[in-house]
């Protein structure tokens, strides 16, 4: 093997999988590990890198997910992971578990953390690489923008300044390694200023939030910048050659070998990524992650009166809406074994956010799917006075649920012909 292949992702936010309510959506696991293993030949040598950012928020659903997105990890073979401002906000003792079950290196330059954990994470890693042809070090950095944590936790944590961390230990590794890599969880302005400071950084992979990642590869130097963007929708793929004694990027026609890689529907295949998101939907109905969603009281004393209360008084419309797929939301769940994820149960069910809204099948039978409530509010008080206005809705409503990650087509003059009732 003459080649190495550099993989990088990040910013994965909690997404698993792609939820499948329609066409078009990217990214999961399930592809990545698919894509990785039609290159995984004798000719290259793959080594992925984490970003950070695996969990979206701090919560106990979010805690199972970063579990299994690392055991998912271990089995790519994945070599570090950078620590984002998400990962830390799930708190020292959730991060030293996930240290010590994952074979994926921990590293961090600019964060210590000051609590009385010793967390296994390190300023930076050392990857010795062996083949038949060559026997080389890839040194990794790894660090966060103070402006992306809130609050500093607490005083959890210290963040020292990225450059003031990386001043004392480029030019060392440089020496003591073939290949040095940042993993800069920082917006793109503070990247470049980092690969404008230490030349001697070979790959910066970087960005914050850049939704179209392709557009965001760049050279300061002879330093190469790149961005694998958000959700896990791409990865990033940088292509180096083992010739003269040394490592550089290929090249085909003066054309660098970085790719930026959309993970679509053509990499679903079955594999053992299943088994892993089959057991994350075990966990969370074990756990019943449904019951214990914090619930919001409604305003004036309201409360979530059912479809077929709705349906009493306005029959063709409810008739109407038995005929749409909102009817029919909560069954698709149930085809895809999510109906215990509060994260899908909120968009395919009547009030779930709220007290008096669903709750399960069995103790709130009336409020499956989407039904008139979901789109207009609850509608005890309506029912009291029904001369009284209500439920007026507009495009607001839709995008609370048909935002672009789960309704990447949506369109709300041609999505409300499909469900229009007056």
């Amino acid at each position: 093997r003459n080649h190495i292949d550099i993989i990088f992702t990040g910013e994965e936010s909690g997404y698993l999988e792609p939820c499948g309510c329609a066409e078009g959506q990217m990214g999961g696991m399930k592809r990545r590990y698919e894509f990785l293993k039609t290159i995984d030949n004798d000719k290259h040598l793959i080594l992925p890198v984490s970003l950070g950012d695996i969990p979206g928020m701090a919560n106990r659903q979010n805690e199972i997910k970063a579990e299994i997105m690392f055991r998912a990890m271990d089995r790519m073979n994945y070599v570090v992971h950078n620590l984002g401002e998400k990962d830390i906000v799930l708190g020292g003792e959730i991060l030293h578990y996930l240290s010590l079950i994952s074979d994926t290196a921990f590293i961090s330059t600019n964060v210590k953390f000051t609590g009385d954990l010793d967390i296994k994470i390190d300023q930076y890693f050392i990857k010795e690489v062996e083949t038949k042809e060559f026997q080389i070090k890839i040194g990794f950095l790894g660090v966060l923008s103070p402006d992306l944590v809130e609050n500093n936790l607490y005083g959890e944590i210290e963040i020292v300044d990225p450059i003031e961390a990386l001043m004392p230990l480029v030019k060392r590794l440089k020496k003591e390694t073939d290949l040095l890599i940042l993993l800069s969880h920082t917006p793109e302005d503070e990247a470049l200023e980092i690969a404008e400071k230490f030349s001697e950084i070979d790959l910066v992979i970087a960005g914050h939030g850049i939704d179209t990642p392709d557009d965001s590869v760049k050279m300061v130097n002879d330093t190469v910048i790149a961005s694998a963007g958000i959700y896990g929708k791409h990865l990033g793929m940088v292509r180096y050659l083992y010739a003269k004694k040394k490592l550089q990027i290929l090249t085909d026609n003066h054309i660098h070998h970085i790719k930026i890689v959309s993970l679509g529907k053509e990499f679903d295949k079955p594999s053992e990524m299943d088994e892993l998101l089959e057991e994350y939907k075990f966990i969370i109905r074990d756990e019943n992650l449904l019951g214990q969603h914090q619930k919001i009281k409604l305003n004036q004393g309201g409360k979530y009166t059912g479809n077929q209360v709705c349906g009493t008084c306005h029959l063709n419309i409810f008739s109407h809406w038995k005929g749409t797929k909102h009817y029919a939301a909560y069954e698709t769940l149930k085809e895809k074994k999510s109906q215990f994820d509060p994260e899908c149960v909120k968009c395919h069910t009547t009030g779930f956010d709220y007290y008096s809204g669903f709750e399960s099948i069995e103790k709130t039978p009336g409020l499956n799917g989407v039904g008139c409530e979901s789109c207009h509010g609850f509608g005890s008080l309506h029912v009291v006075d029904t001369e009284a206005p209500y439920g007026k809705v507009s495009e607001r409503n839709c995008i609370n649920c048909h935002d672009p990650e789960n309704s990447p087509q949506f369109e709300y003059t041609a999505y409300w012909e499909k469900i229009r009732h007056y």
